[in-house]
């Protein structure tokens, strides 16, 4: 499903600490994001650099809602056209729009 944020939130931080977050991205986080090592154990020596006292679980936590924006439109027409009878498929499922999972 299309993931439509108004801002990346790596953009931010490159934005606001470019040099610490050019160095994260393309150091711990290249290392993480391609399976060698785990993103949490390279968190808190980047939130200190940063300035953050968080913990590395909040961190995250806030960097996935914030890019955390659903095309709900887009849900809206797949929902409409399965219920049309057209068989879309996809590799997830169309979230509830009232707590009860889609067949």
């Amino acid at each position: 499903m299309l993931v439509t944020p108004p801002e990346l939130f790596g953009a931010r931080l490159l934005r606001d600490h470019p040099e610490a977050a050019h160095a994260f991205f393309f150091g711990p986080f290249l290392e993480a994001s391609c399976g060698r090592t785990d993103l949490l154990a390279h968190l808190p020596a980047f939130l200190e650099t940063l300035g953050r006292s968080q913990t590395p679980q909040v961190f995250l936590r806030e960097w996935l809602e914030s890019e955390n924006h659903p095309n709900l439109p887009l849900w809206t027409a797949v929902r409409e056209l399965r219920a049309a009878g057209l068989p879309i498929r996809g590799r997830g499922r169309v979230p509830p729009r009232d707590g009860v999972a889609a067949p």
